[in-house]
């Protein structure tokens, strides 16, 4: 499969898009493509400038809802179903890994949830930032809870939104002290 890739500059720091003719297949944040990673199919070409366009519109406030298309192949059913889940999560609001695998339809499998949002390839367009830990802590994201707290409060405008359960959430994490023996 025909592959595009393009790197975008966010206010996050560099992003590489990499697409197919089926959607967006990943974000790697903080990399710069190279020369030779760049592959042009014409499909795969308009999502990766498709997606830098939502990107931007996302970090300058304009977008709450990423319309680019996901492709998913190459995953199981299980992981499929978790991310369509987690892209359906509302700007602004925060939920459990086992109320993500509730609404996953599969009650019993938070953990497994968990592990899919640790390999989530498009970490931002499927929000895997706005899933928390059972306490209600900010927990477990690929880039580090800085950024985690970062999006979240960007989503919530620092708390002005409406946002209490991301606020919360935030605050809570605030005061955890992380052991780095």
């Amino acid at each position: 499969m025909n592959r595009a890739i393009l790197t975008v500059h966010l206010p996050i720091g560099p992003c590489v898009i990499t697409a197919s003719e089926l959607g967006l297949v990943s974000l790697r944040l903080g990399e710069v493509a190279t020369g030779r990673d760049s592959f042009e199919a014409a499909a795969a070409h308009e999502h990766t400038h498709e997606a830098r366009r939502q990107l931007l519109a996302y970090f300058g406030g304009h977008l709450r809802d990423f319309e680019i298309p996901v492709d998913l192949s190459g995953r199981t059913e299980f992981q499929r179903r978790v991310l369509e889940a987690c892209r359906r999560v509302p700007y602004g609001e925060t939920l459990t890994y086992g109320e993500l695998a509730l609404r996953a339809g599969y009650p019993r499998a938070a953990r497994a949830v968990g592990q899919v949002m640790a390999t989530n390839q498009v970490a931002i367009v499927v929000p895997c930032h706005r899933v928390i830990g059972s306490g209600g802590r900010l927990t477990g994201y690929g880039y580090g809870l800085d950024l985690k707290r970062k999006l979240l409060e960007m989503e919530c405008g620092g708390g002005q939104n409406g946002c209490e359960t991301v606020q919360d959430a935030v605050d809570a994490t605030e005061d955890v002290v992380v052991d780095a023996r």
